[in-house]
């Protein structure tokens, strides 16, 4: 598949270096519910990439360079999972050109061992374009310039493994960025919603005017201007569902009330409310307390405030209490005696009591 215009990009991809492919490569792809499926490339070309699961979900975190997404697709009418913008740029491409039949994203993935003690490397291609024509085209979208020996190799193989197959591949860079906008304006109106059918038979749809017999005219109720209580005009046919607050003047939304739910809320505190014992203003009182909510809110053995409303002590308080709650009454636990000040019939005296030392638990 070609591109629409030759100056649709500007930097080309140079061509791509022809390496032999790796023993053990296989080709592993998510089926519609999900499940990893691992084939070879000899059948690789009866698999169905339509219904398949994208095999790499696009991630996202937190300090993301990048944007994926995904793409509602008017040729596939399903959701396409692109990975950055210039993915979703080749994806619009594809879905406007009337040749796409069918629009993969992340199809599968291509692993072949590296060596002993080394882990297995991967690839996962961009997209799988289905044509008219019966072809399949692998996409890989990579900038020029970060293009690296690494990922050149890691296309090269995917070359390799798409001409065994029996399909094409080819990289894709940076667009023009004058046809790029044009792209994204014209991809707005993509969508092809009002025809159950594919973008192809469009060409097939018959355009002349249907015939149907004419219906007499209704006649047209003449619409009366409504007043409300303050003298404005109201659209016709919204008297009475579009009333003035009596109140603040306020839309009222409900038939057969005349303030609004502020006014009718205000109205019930207002009926509440009476002098606080704390504070001594007219506030709605609690009924656990006999208070305010601010002057609930306080120590019940010191008074002073508190922060959390679940709080009934304050830190000074708080403290106290597990201090007083780790005290424990003192008692005497052993008796240490030195050997020097102890006669040889192990016999304590008088004198010698004072060098006997009580220790007590802390």
């Amino acid at each position: 598949m070609t591109n629409w215009l030759v100056a649709a990009e500007p930097d080309v991809h140079p061509p791509i270096t022809a390496v032999e492919l790796p023993d053990g490569i296989q080709l592993a792809y998510a089926d519609e519910r999900d499940r990893r499926c691992a084939v070879d490339l000899e059948n690789a070309d009866a698999i169905d990439f339509g219904r398949s699961r994208p095999f790499r979900k696009p991630p996202a975190y937190r300090g993301q360079r990048n944007f994926p997404g995904w793409w509602w697709s008017a040729t596939t009418r399903s959701h396409v999972a692109y990975e950055s913008w210039l993915e979703r740029h080749h994806l619009m491409e594809a879905d406007r050109d009337a040749r796409v039949t069918g629009i993969a994203g992340q199809p599968f993935e291509l692993s072949w061992p590296r060596g002993k003690g080394k882990r297995p490397a991967g690839h996962v291609p961009d997209f799988l374009f289905r044509t008219l024509d019966g072809r399949a085209i692998v996409t890989d979208c990579r900038p020029v310039k970060r293009s690296d020996e690494d990922f050149r190799y890691k296309a090269a193989v995917t070359a390799a493994a798409c001409r065994v197959i029996g399909w094409e591949f080819r990289l894709a860079g940076e667009p023009d960025p004058v046809w790029a906008a044009n792209l994204r304006w014209l991809a707005g109106y993509r969508q092809c919603t009002a025809l159950e059918c594919t973008p192809n038979d469009l060409f097939d749809v018959d355009t002349a005017p249907v015939e149907r017999p004419a219906v007499p005219a209704r006649p047209q109720p003449v619409p009366v201007k409504a007043v409300s209580a303050r003298g404005r005009s109201e659209p016709a046919g919204m008297g009475k569902k579009q009333r003035d607050c009596a109140g603040c003047g306020a839309p009222v939304g409900f038939i057969g009330r005349e303030r609004c739910c502020r006014c009718e809320r205000a109205i019930r505190e207002a009926a509440a409310r009476a002098e606080c014992p704390g504070c001594g203003k007219q506030r709605v009182l609690r009924d656990e307390t006999g208070r305010c909510v601010l002057c609930s809110r306080c120590c019940r053995e010191c008074g002073h405030p508190v922060r959390r409303t679940e709080d009934t002590l304050c830190r000074d308080c708080r403290r106290r209490a597990r201090q007083a709650a780790a005290q424990r009454p003192c008692r005497p636990t052993r008796i240490i005696q030195r050997k020097s000040n102890v006669s040889h019939h192990g016999q304590v005296t008088a004198a010698q009591v004072s060098q006997i030392g009580l220790f007590c638990c802390a």
